[in-house]
């Protein structure tokens, strides 16, 4: 919370998922935030009952945190209390393949790197163009010695940041990936603004 007060040009997007705790109880939490006098307003809100979140652009949403609930929270998605779904715009239907979904979000499940760039490079090039959705390029291994294997996966999406997206292949709209690094974060954000001023 400090920080979206400190940063009001920024905006933060809070994914809820895979809580161990039961659904109703996590939600009471939330609830807590959504609604307090002090903090409640740095929640976007809005009045709309079919909303997708990802119509905004970035400026709408600055100085604001994003709600987003994973499909274990589907019948709980209401725009007014600031609760967005996170993988479909319909609160009916959680699944992966469906047409109505806003992202499309799918990791390679898998420790070989290898295996995990084919993966997702094939899923970019194939639904990264769709204008009705974002595309969230997850660019992480599944269990393993995954430290051992980050250096490699970093340095290989910054030169697809640096060389590809946006020519070769289409423009991830979220990239995901373990053990954050500002270099790599830079190269990004850079790709992203020669495609924008080009």
């Amino acid at each position: 919370m400090d920080f979206i007060k400190h940063n009001e040009s920024e905006a933060v997007f809070l994914k809820i998922s895979h809580t161990d705790a039961p659904t109703a109880g996590v939600i009471k939490m939330l609830d807590t935030w959504t609604n307090s006098i002090d903090n409640g307003s740095y929640f976007y809100k809005s009045n709309l009952d079919n909303y997708n979140w990802t119509d905004k652009t970035i400026g709408e949403l600055r100085g604001k945190i994003v709600l987003l609930l994973d499909c274990e929270y589907a019948h709980f998605l209401n725009p007014k209390n600031g609760y967005f779904s996170f993988s479909t715009a319909s609160r009916n239907h959680c699944s992966a393949d469906n047409d109505n979904k806003i992202i499309y979000d799918k990791y390679s499940n898998t420790l070989n790197f290898d295996d995990m760039r084919r993966d997702q490079l094939n899923k970019l090039t194939q639904h990264g163009k769709n204008k009705n959705q974002l595309f969230l390029l997850s660019w992480t291994l599944t269990g393993g010695d995954i430290i051992a294997h980050t250096p490699r996966p970093a340095a290989y999406l910054a030169i697809l940041a640096r060389e590809q997206f946006g020519k070769t292949l289409p423009l991830p709209n979220i990239i995901y990936y373990d053990f954050e690094d500002p270099g790599i974060n830079k190269i990004l954000v850079e790709a992203q603004k020669k495609l924008w001023v080009s």
